[in-house]
């Protein structure tokens, strides 16, 4: 009986500590987004940074990073001046819901999705929406040879995105996270090897107004939303 006993126990404390352990791997599992080739796809596989005033999504690419910016004033929209309508609000909205509702409810879906396009729904063409100002396109310059071991990573549990990759005898990191005390997207290029890293700037604005300048180590855009 005490032998019975001690195996149940074991089997007990075996099960526990492998669902312990099968969870955390699962959580730390989860809380990163990872690839092993670069992206080619904004929507669906680009790996996005933000912090509430500045926004990028990294491609990763290896012999070119493109990087998607936006910016919280990037707003087409003019300023609110009081008038809910012109916000896009409907002023038949409240009292037309529970007519919707009974609609919905006794089945005239089609006097419920007239209401709904009457009453409910609002005219927002003055209300703007967020747009992009283009994005940062930085083209490295490597020694001879193919890249291997890619990996391109965003670990949501630091809010720090990275790739990495390998050519020849060469290891090649980066880093890229936003800090919202300072306003700003941080980019870190690492080598192993000392020189192995060359690389030039270039942007592809998307908004017609604006004017790029580069003087001493700034790369200035300036411009406006039309």
């Amino acid at each position: 009986m005490y032998y019975k006993r001690a195996i149940i126990v074991f089997l007990n404390l075996t099960l526990l500590c492998f669902v312990s352990c099968t969870r955390h791997i699962r959580d730390d599992y989860n809380q990163k987004l990872w690839y092993t080739y670069p992206a080619k796809y904004w929507n669906s596989q680009a790996l996005h940074l933000g912090n509430g005033y500045i926004g990028a999504s990294f491609f990763g690419g290896i012999d070119e990073e493109v990087i998607a910016l936006t910016e919280k004033s990037m707003w087409t929209g003019g300023p609110f001046n009081g008038n809910w309508e012109e916000m896009g609000v409907n002023p038949k909205c409240r009292e037309s819901l529970p007519e919707i509702r009974k609609a919905i409810g006794e089945g005239r879906i089609r006097e419920a999705d007239s209401l709904v396009r009457s009453d409910f729904l609002g005219d927002n063409r003055y209300f703007g929406n967020f747009t992009s100002i283009g994005e940062l396109i930085i083209k490295f310059n490597y020694p001879a040879g193919e890249a291997v071991d890619y990996y391109r990573e965003l670990d949501l549990s630091r809010s720090v995105g990275s790739v990495n990759y390998r050519i020849g005898p060469s290891k090649f990191n980066r880093e890229y996270f936003c800090s919202y005390p300072d306003s700003v997207l941080c980019l870190k290029f690492e080598a192993s090897n000392k020189g192995s890293i060359s690389i030039s700037l270039g942007m592809n604005i998307i908004q017609d107004s604006s004017v790029i300048s580069i003087h001493e180590n700034i790369y200035e855009v300036k411009g406006f939303i039309d």
